[in-house]
């Protein structure tokens, strides 16, 4: 008879300061969440606003570690309500969305589902970075939810390591703002370093004392950067990382 290991997924979700935040007449909030893995896992986030039948909520979230969970779409759990959403995955770690939901009755609670699978990743847990969100055009405060997974049996061997993913856009026009998402796990001092195809260093910056968890860095390639193909190295006290880029006029 084989012996199986069920993997449990709890996520718990934190505001930044408070568990409620409250501007411009609306609050959010969020609660827990349970899954196996390789089922579907449902976290819900509250919106409390006037009395209203549509609310329009868009932003963006980072993952600490896209292993531990995969979002796939939105829902509002009630049957009557309409809920159009749109989830573009930039890269491994950073999403952006808009959910449109259409209720049959006025009210003043919504709630919105962000539905995913649950993974045996490389570690125990993913923090989810919500940020530049808007509830009906109207900022919301930004908000931090906490993945964490235990096991029934034997322990997993987690390994944590720096890493880094792939740039946004890619290949960019010169002059445009590229993004990589990075994450680390113990706060660091961080050096990127960019390298063109003939190994001929261009840039290099240290960010010190980087706390651990997800990150963004971000360049605007100017005439320093001529067409070709380019390296971002990235060194930490973990380790190193690296992902090559195009630039084109």
């Amino acid at each position: 008879m084989k012996a199986y290991t069920l993997l449990w997924f709890t996520t718990l979700f934190l505001f930044l300061g408070s568990s409620t935040v409250t501007l411009h007449c609306q609050t959010v909030t969020t609660d827990t969440a349970k899954g196996l893995v390789g089922d579907v896992c449902a976290i819900r986030f509250t919106i409390t606003t006037a009395p209203t039948s549509h609310v329009d909520v868009l932003g963006k979230f980072r993952l600490s570690n896209p292993t531990v969970f995969y979002p796939s779409y939105f829902n509002s759990g009630v049957q009557s309500d309409t809920l159009t959403f749109k989830l573009q995955r930039l890269n491994d770690s950073v999403y952006t969305f808009a959910c449109s939901l259409s209720r049959a009755l006025q009210d003043s609670i919504h709630n919105i589902y962000l539905y995913g699978e649950t993974l045996a990743g490389s570690d125990s847990i993913c923090t989810v970075y919500y940020d530049s969100v808007s509830c009906n055009s109207n900022p919301v405060q930004n908000f931090v939810g906490v993945i964490k997974s235990t096991s029934i049996g034997t322990p997993l061997p987690y390994v944590r390591f720096a890493s880094l993913e792939v740039g946004y856009p890619n290949p960019s026009p010169k002059f445009r703002t590229i993004t990589w998402a990075y994450r680390t796990d113990k706060e660091s001092d961080i050096t990127f370093t960019i390298y063109n195809i003939l190994g001929k260093r261009i840039t290099e910056e240290t960010i010190l004392k980087q706390p651990l968890g997800v990150h963004l860095y971000s360049i605007i390639p100017d005439l320093e950067f001529p067409t070709g193909a380019y390296t971002i190295h990235m060194k930490t006290n973990s380790g190193t990382a690296q992902q090559r880029f195009v630039i084109f006029d």
